[in-house]
């Protein structure tokens, strides 16, 4: 059933903005145009920006044409839309795998696109469903293997671990949490991240996702220092609404 999908949103990927559009094949004017010049300047700030609007307001980026109408069930919150995001990501990160340089400013992009297929997974899973998350699961732990055995393309394979662990643990499979951190830990241990090459945004949610894992598994050493390197990359506006998570957080492994 999801390979039918596939198939259908590739034959009708000429009229569908964003896997058209995220994969950088779409010339002329308005929005393909703008992505096209922001791929040509390495803005990564900028297409994360530019698919930020999309949220907002899809209609005006279809083209006017009698298939519209097939296509919107391919861009909305159905399985067929899932399947077109999870198309765009897998799209984007072959690319990302695929240039020879100057890969870093498409790590914005990624975290969009893998944002995107969460949030679209979790809300298709409702009344108990997991099928969803658990597809996008099946995408990401593909992606996060391709990424992370790639030494150079690591920065990537964390943008799919942030991902990983929401979903597992939006799944009750904190379990699954340990393996992925354990492989980007035995990483790290060559390759310290750095938080001046790396988007600051990626680094926090890394930091806190992995600390509230190791409070969760009782790790409290490990918890202090993940917990403590989000909080000092975190904006001040946002550092007292990261601390009252991490205060939940705690008092909750405390109660149990």
């Amino acid at each position: 059933h999801t390979l039918h999908i596939e198939h259908r949103i590739v034959r009708h990927a000429g009229h569908i903005w964003p896997a058209w559009q995220s994969v950088g094949l779409m010339t002329g004017s308005g929005f393909g145009h703008e992505f096209l010049q922001l791929c040509d300047a390495y803005d990564g700030i900028g297409l994360y920006n530019l698919l930020q609007t999309t949220t907002k307001n899809l209609a005006p980026r279809l083209e006017a044409n009698d298939e519209v109408s097939a296509v919107m069930a391919c861009t909305g919150e159905t399985e067929e839309g899932l399947e077109a995001t999870l198309y765009m990501l897998r799209k984007w990160s072959s690319r990302y795998m695929e240039r020879t340089a100057r890969v870093r400013w498409m790590l914005m992009p990624l975290l969009w696109l893998a944002a995107q297929s969460r949030h679209l997974a979790v809300k298709l899973d409702k009344d108990g469903s997991r099928r969803f998350r658990e597809r996008m699961v099946e995408v990401a732990r593909e992606l996060f293997t391709k990424l992370q055995q790639d030494k150079d393309r690591r920065e990537g394979a964390l943008v799919i671990c942030c991902e990983l662990i929401r979903l597992y643990s939006s799944l009750g499979q904190a379990s699954q949490c340990g393996f992925v951190l354990a492989t980007v830990r035995a990483a790290a241990k060559h390759e310290a991240f750095d938080p001046v090459k790396l988007p600051k945004s990626l680094l926090v949610t890394l930091y806190f996702l992995w600390g509230k894992h190791s409070v969760m598994a009782g790790n409290v050493e490990e918890a202090d220092e993940k917990l403590r390197k989000a909080l000092a990359l975190c904006p001040p506006k946002a550092q007292g609404e990261l601390d009252s998570h991490v205060k939940s957080d705690s008092k909750g492994q405390v109660a149990s």
